[in-house]
């Protein structure tokens, strides 16, 4: 996104151009018509008369006929610099139009996406995850359809803070939320829950499919190591599941929290692995 003193400069510059070539344009045209109404007085006097002097010329010259014809000249070359100039006027004052636009475009889009994304990750923050589990229970609740959710934490993730330092806990966690995602169909959701933990909402899931996606979110996990600046490091990370079906009325809180529970149990089992609320 520019920057607001950038597109100021962006406007003013081609402005100044602009405004130095219809400069250019008039100072031409004038001496163009003043040119051609010299020419033209002078061929048609001395076409028209035998004896040529000056002071007939002067007096042909300041002649009422070639005044009117001079200021006929000029006026119709003023008319034609100031239409050319309206028209230009309205292109530069459309293309600013248009540049404003596309900056106050690219500047609401991008408040939009940090007010919604995680800087770290790049996944919806805490507010906007917490949001759209709302509307996906909300939306469970009116078509009587499945919905679940998983809360993962990683394991041990303090030790990589503490050993290697917080450049390398970033890097492991943006790693991990990339892994995360790309396991997810494209109308499921993950955000950023808290500092290791991660949300994931699947709508029209069960408890077992649940259970089978949790499964697949620990091999992909495990299946390489995390490579960063400080070394390459086995992640491993901690599932609890909890899912609602059409005959429970129960609210986000208490969802959570069962979703929270399951995975201190999973936490209290070792580790590594996935558990059910």
């Amino acid at each position: 996104m520019k920057d607001p003193k950038d597109l100021e400069q962006y406007k003013l510059t081609p402005r100044r151009r602009a405004r130095q070539r219809e400069y250019n344009a008039i100072g031409l045209l004038l001496m163009l018509g003043m040119l051609v109404w010299i020419v033209q007085s002078t061929a048609y006097y001395f076409g028209s008369h035998d004896a040529v002097s000056f002071e007939s010329f002067f007096d042909y010259v300041s002649s009422p006929e070639l005044i009117i014809s001079l200021v006929g000249i000029v006026c119709f070359l003023a008319y034609g610099i100031y239409v050319t100039r309206m028209m230009i006027e309205v292109r530069q004052s459309e293309e600013v139009r248009e540049n404003l636009i596309s900056f106050l475009t690219q500047a609401q889009k991008a408040l939009h996406h940090q007010a919604t994304h995680d800087n770290l990750t790049g996944i919806w923050n805490r507010a906007t995850i917490l949001d759209s589990f709302e509307q996906e229970l909300a939306r469970s609740r009116r078509e009587n359809s499945q919905l679940s959710v998983i809360i993962g934490d990683v394991d041990h993730f303090k030790q990589i803070n503490d050993q290697y330092g917080h450049l390398a806990g970033d890097a492991v966690l943006r790693e991990i939320a990339q892994r995360l995602k790309s396991c997810m169909r494209s109308y499921d959701s993950v955000g950023r829950y808290g500092g290791e933990e991660f949300l994931m909402i699947f709508p029209g899931c069960n408890a077992e499919k649940s259970l089978l996606i949790a499964e697949r979110l620990i091999t992909e996990l495990s299946c390489k190591p995390i490579e960063t600046s400080e070394g390459s490091f086995d992640i491993t990370m901690s599932f609890g599941v909890a899912s609602v079906d059409d005959t429970q009325e129960l609210d986000l809180d208490s969802i959570i929290r069962s979703a929270d529970q399951a995975l201190y149990n999973a936490k209290r089992s070792g580790r590594n692995r996935v558990e059910c609320a």
